[in-house]
């Protein structure tokens, strides 16, 4: 892709406007009202500790709100489609793929489907609880590969998935030997 930081850089601002765009649209499917949706990806654009990582650190913050704000999305979009299993299946993958990356984010999926089983219909419930497993089998089935090979590795279950951290530590120039800050 090239050389130097400002790939990184870049990559970083990406992520942070896809944040502040998801936020808006998330806002926007929660509340129904632009105004306060395009208020609340304009907060989310301004949020201090992104500005500060994406202008002063290669950090991975901007790609976990990211992601937090595209498990949160998809899973709604799933759960207000629960006749149809592809929300759910897209979900899934979704919440797989940013398992890669920060498996705290795992909690903000299982509390989205949460509220979701709570809110739905009485007679929607059971159909949003199955919903929900196949999203959850889904995304460990996505991870499944890393959960694999860090059991080859070191012999013993390890859940971590902090791909920022693995990919930082030691193999860039910018490293410090600690973290990617």
């Amino acid at each position: 892709i090239g050389e130097g930081a400002l790939v990184i850089w870049c990559l970083q601002w990406g992520f942070g406007v896809a944040a502040a765009i998801g936020v808006a649209w998330w806002a926007h499917q929660v509340l129904g009202d632009p105004a306060a949706a395009t208020l609340a990806g304009a907060i989310a654009a301004v949020n201090p500790f992104l500005v500060y990582y994406d202008t002063r650190c290669i950090h991975p913050l901007s790609m976990d709100m990211a992601l937090f704000v595209a498990v949160t999305g998809t899973v709604l979009l799933a759960a207000a489609a629960v006749r149809n299993v592809r929300w759910t299946i897209i979900a899934g993958a979704v919440m797989g793929l940013a398992l890669w990356q920060r498996s705290a984010v795992l909690a903000a999926g299982l509390f989205a489907w949460l509220l979701a089983i709570v809110r739905a219909r009485r007679i929607d419930r059971p159909a949003t609880a199955r919903h929900a497993l196949l999203w959850l089998v889904i995304a460990l089935v996505v991870v499944s590969p890393w959960l694999v090979r860090n059991a080859r590795l070191f012999h013993r279950l390890v859940y971590t998935t902090d791909f920022a951290h693995i990919v930082w530590l030691g193999n860039n120039p910018w490293s410090n030997g600690t973290y990617s800050d």
